[in-house]
């Protein structure tokens, strides 16, 4: 029900008063606040599906993660005749590891503040909840932005494949794109398929298509695109489309479960914490999110990238 006590001093106002308002009648009219918060729209983060999370740094003292890789090329197999054994022995190698260093980041944050004030005027609305809430999408939104970025960054030269038809994703430029990760010794294992990420103007452009051997020709809802673990969906590749993947690119990741590592890590130093405390002085709350991490692509083969697509 509105209230109109607050607004009766205006309707005993004389013209002459009214007009020192600017000419207007607006504040006669009393504001009242809808009793339920409209979220609005969020984004469909999915690049952490891609990635491996560790926790070794957490509660450790240090910001660097070193992770040791030996690569296909560690060995080269040698041919000795009797006589050079017999003269020289064998040549002995030993194991040298290349390293990919993961540093920790800034704190990535949020916070707010909350007054008794907009408490009391509106107590049915969940303000609290509804901006932490807020918060920790915006956080998640970051981690999957970075992911994204650190993807596309550093893939390697040779798995990068311009679209057969600029402007078009097609399916022939997904199977180009996974036979130079062949090429390159990265292959589908028993950890699971490769996953494609497309922009949703990709993913139409998928959709379109009429020209597959992995599924059935139907017409499937934009975002919809089924997954079925043993036939696969669009080129043997598990499809995530989302808004925030760059338009006009493509993504072909090998999973984290690949058995030869993951593409990325992402290394915590900080998982999400909320914390919050009392300022009696100003009358509120304050409410703040925060977590600090660091990401790095530790196998670039394993990353695939169409362009112009």
């Amino acid at each position: 029900m509105v209230n109109f006590e607050e607004t009766c001093t205006n309707l005993t106002m004389t013209d002459a008063q009214l007009e020192t308002l600017g000419g207007t009648w607006t504040s006669l009219i009393p504001f009242v606040v809808y009793r339920e918060i409209v979220f609005g729209r969020r984004w469909r983060n999915v690049f952490r599906r891609v990635v491996l999370e560790d926790d070794t740094l957490i509660g450790v003292a240090g910001k660097y993660l070193e992770v040791p890789i030996l690569h296909r090329d560690e060995f080269t197999a040698k041919t000795a005749s009797e006589a050079e054994i017999d003269a020289y022995g064998y040549c002995k190698d030993r194991l040298s590891p290349a390293k990919t260093e993961i540093a920790i980041g800034g704190v990535v944050y949020n916070a707010t503040r909350i007054s008794d004030i907009l408490r009391e005027d509106s107590p049915a609305l969940p303000w609290v909840r509804v901006s932490v809430q807020k918060m920790a999408e915006a956080i998640e939104h970051k981690i999957d932005t970075d992911i994204r970025n650190a993807l596309i960054a550093g893939v390697n030269a040779g798995n990068v494949q311009a679209a057969a038809t600029f402007g078009v994703l097609s399916y022939d430029d997904v199977v180009d794109c996974e036979a130079l990760m062949h090429g390159n010794s990265v292959w589908p294992s028993e950890g699971g398929p490769f996953v494609l990420i497309v922009h949703p103007a990709q993913e139409a452009d998928l959709l379109k298509q009429t020209k597959s051997v992995n599924f059935e020709v139907e017409r499937y809802a934009i975002g919809e695109l089924p997954f079925d673990p043993v036939k696969g969906v669009y080129a043997g590749k598990k499809v995530y489309s989302t808004e925030n993947m760059v338009p006009a690119l493509a993504l072909v990741v090998a999973p984290p479960t690949h058995q030869a590592g993951p593409a990325l890590i992402l290394a915590w130093k900080r998982h999400l914490k909320a914390e919050t405390w009392r300022d009696e002085q100003q009358g509120r709350d304050l409410w703040l999110l925060s977590c600090r991490y660091g990401l790095s692509v530790i196998q670039d083969y394993a990353i695939g990238l169409i362009t112009a697509c």
